[in-house]
């Protein structure tokens, strides 16, 4: 259920649940998207690959699920079920690509314009994730600036 190119559509993602009932919550309250944090240490939110593809496996088919990496282990991506990989470490461009071989990337990161402009060149990252904090704290940045960067928005 990705948009149409050209066609401007909202899509809401719920990121860092643990099992199939909060799954399911979350898309009777209307979440297109599910996001599981796949092992990573010291988040309270983080699952095992294999206990995130459990979860997935119960999802009506037509929910976007994404496993939420940071520091993306090969090994554990290629485990992965899904379609879709959210990136928020340090990958590089290299390793973006070779994870982009099977799988389309969202490249998640702080609001930073050099940040930006790098990742949105990157032709292996399928869509940009721009946030606040190191990710998942609910931080907010200044949106004006990003508005400012965009060709046709005005910022508010």
């Amino acid at each position: 259920m990705i948009p149409a190119p050209g066609r401007a559509t909202t899509l809401i993602k719920i990121c860092g649940l643990r099992s199939a009932n909060m799954a399911l919550a979350a898309i009777e309250a209307g979440a297109d998207a599910i996001g599981f944090v796949i092992e990573v240490p010291g988040s309270p939110r983080s699952l095992t690959v294999e206990k995130a593809n459990a979860i997935a496996a119960t999802l009506p088919p037509r929910i976007i699920t994404i496993a939420v990496l940071s520091d993306a282990d090969p090994a554990v991506a290629e485990q992965w079920h899904g379609t879709w990989l959210q990136l928020h470490g340090n990958e590089n461009e290299g390793s973006v690509a070779r994870l982009a071989r099977r799988r389309h990337v969202i490249r998640g990161f702080r609001f930073d314009p050099d940040a930006i402009r790098r990742w949105d060149d990157c032709t292996d990252v399928n869509t940009l994730l721009i946030d606040g904090s190191a990710g998942g704290r609910g931080e907010a940045f200044h949106h004006e600036a990003l508005a400012a960067m965009m060709p046709g928005i005005k910022p508010p």
